[in-house]
């Protein structure tokens, strides 16, 4: 069955039109500093526990906050002259010189520092156990509806729901759970798992109000040998991030763990010594109950591969598309209504080639900061050879987050900056300022169904106008514009088409021997059954002369 000409576009808010900034931040970073010693008498090993701030409404001077474990990140970008949208301001837009080239994310740009570590040098608690049972009927529906062939490509595809923990909703019941043990340090450690049978993965939805910046928390299932480790100080980097842009609300403050495969994740909490259990004040109010593993585990039953339809085109077959495979990661993110998604972004070089790792998607897939700072990348996530089916032993899982620099949903644009450097050979992709062309040949590469990479082949037929149709269903429509009105492109496929997941994916033309990125995938109508259906992709360069060459065309930089 081929996917609607109207397609739904999942909590995209036509007509809103904002950018965010780490200026806001700068007000925030006294609330997680380490203050020792003060008031006399104080352990100066003792840990000073952070509450949750209110929003900051006075801007400050601008910061660059990089959370850890992670490399240190260039400090470049920001200082192009454009018009911004959310001041008002009416400035001189500075034109870029020309096409921007790739480069390859190199072992001497910064190491990789890897959040997740090894359980055998730390020994776990004995956790306490909280378990839920099968999903009701309807969630079995929203899973089975979510997951089956006819579902519409520009909408991002649904991977999990949320679950409510009715006995660790509050503060108080949560600090009931933790059984504290005293570690070899003098420390405190204590941990609770969490089951949702049936699950195919598990996140957690910590709400934080109260914690120490130098404690540390895993997570991990019963079964494994590695563990996501963060710090204190990270999860408030996360949420004041958050609070700074989103407001203070519930979703702002919740720290979203990363996906754990399977149906149980143990979350555990380590205290340094000194410090007592009452410097700790969370809830996990909620998990996301994962029903298609986003997990890039080839051993994986649940895992997405093989799911995409049959006339797509394994990015492995063909030649003269490496860099931009390299530049492509496959998505997964938990929404402000605690529902998981999976969608396609493409990290983008800077004219200075900094490597500043910018991400481009849809604004439909992230348009949030607290959406941003629960996104994992799985970057060379395609196939080991030509259509074998099997996972490449080369990708790789990146967690951490992202920082919301620009979301417009008018060309469907959310653009971040990844908290942590992709990996070695990751591709920082070439770009065209330019307006691209009708009847130019493009590609899109996607991961559609959260399956292994793909690849559409086609062309530029017409400038597009889209619209919301209804502010309920958050519905869309295209039609025929020009190229000084039309912010979309709509392409038709000779190979390939895209799906689900395929959302905010590039599309690349071709000059020479280069491909440069010229925009990214909101929806449309393409599908095995219906290939010369078109999709209409949000213009790059309408979205950098509104406001991305603030960041792509820095004027200067400091690495």
């Amino acid at each position: 069955m081929s996917k609607a000409v109207v397609a739904q576009l999942s909590r995209g808010m036509m007509g809103t039109l904002f950018q965010t900034s780490d200026v806001r931040l700068a007000a925030l970073l006294p609330l997680f500093a380490v203050l020792t010693g003060c008031g006399g008498g104080g352990s100066s090993t003792a840990s000073t526990a952070v509450s949750a701030p209110s929003p900051v409404a006075t801007p400050a001077p601008a910061v660059t906050v990089v959370a850890s474990p992670v490399a240190v990140l260039p400090s470049c970008g920001g200082v192009s002259s454009v018009s911004d949208p959310a001041t008002g301001g009416a400035q001189t837009v500075r034109r870029a010189a020309g096409l921007v080239e790739a480069m390859t994310r190199s072992a001497t740009q910064g190491s990789e520092v890897s959040p997740f570590k090894s359980r055998t040098v730390h020994t776990s608690p004995q956790p306490q156990r909280i378990a839920l049972g099968m999903v009701d009927a309807s969630k079995r529906l929203l899973a089975d509806s979510a997951t089956s062939e006819t579902a519409t490509a520009g909408v991002p595809k649904r991977i999990g729901f949320a679950r409510d923990l009715p006995q660790t909703a509050s503060a108080m019941s949560t600090a009931a759970r933790w059984e504290w043990h005293t570690t070899a340090n003098g420390g405190q450690v204590a941990a609770i798992s969490f089951s949702s049978s049936g699950a195919a993965g598990v996140r957690l939805g910590l709400v934080v109000s109260k914690l120490p910046v130098d404690a540390t928390l895993r997570v991990y299932a019963q079964k494994s040998v590695t563990a996501f480790e963060v710090s204190g100080r990270d999860i408030w980097v996360a949420v004041n991030r958050n609070i700074a842009t989103d407001g203070n609300a519930e979703a702002a403050r919740t720290y979203w763990t990363p996906a754990v495969d399977g149906e149980e994740s143990t979350v555990e909490l380590e205290l340094p010594a000194g410090t007592t259990s009452d410097a700790v004040v969370l809830s996990i109010p909620r998990l996301s109950h994962i029903f298609a593993s986003p997990v890039a585990d080839a051993k994986s039953e649940t895992a997405k591969i093989g799911q995409s339809a049959s006339c797509e085109v394994d990015v492995s077959c063909t030649s003269g598309y490496t860099r931009e495979s390299n530049a492509t990661a496959r998505m997964t993110f938990v929404a402000t209504d605690g529902f998981s998604y999976l969608c396609t972004g493409t990290l983008l070089n800077d004219r200075n080639s900094t490597g500043t790792p910018y991400f481009l998607s849809a604004n439909h897939c992230i348009s949030a900061q607290s959406e941003a700072s629960s996104l994992t990348t799985y970057w060379f996530y395609r196939s080991a050879s030509c259509n074998s089916g099997t996972l490449s032993a080369s990708t790789k899982t990146l967690a951490g987050g992202a920082t919301l620099l620009y979301a417009n949903s008018s060309t469907d644009t959310s653009f971040m900056r990844l908290n942590s450097l992709p990996p070695t050979g990751a591709m920082y992709a070439a770009w065209d300022p330019a307006a691209p062309a009708l009847a130019t040949a493009v590609v899109g590469i996607h991961n559609p169904g959260g399956d292994l990479q793909k690849i559409s082949y086609g062309s530029i037929k017409v400038f597009n106008a889209c619209t919301a149709i209804n502010p309920l269903t958050e519905g869309y429509s295209c039609s025929p514009s020009t190229q000084a009105n039309g912010k979309f492109v709509s392409t038709q496929w000779s190979r390939g088409v895209t799906e689900a997941g395929s959302s905010g994916s590039g599309l690349f033309k071709t000059l020479g021997s280069s491909n440069y990125f010229v925009g990214q995938l909101y929806g449309g109508s393409s599908s095995c059954s219906n290939p010369t259906g078109t999709d209409s992709y949000g213009r790059f360069d309408v979205a950098y002369t509104a406001a991305l060459s603030k960041w792509l065309e820095p004027t200067t930089c400091t690495p």
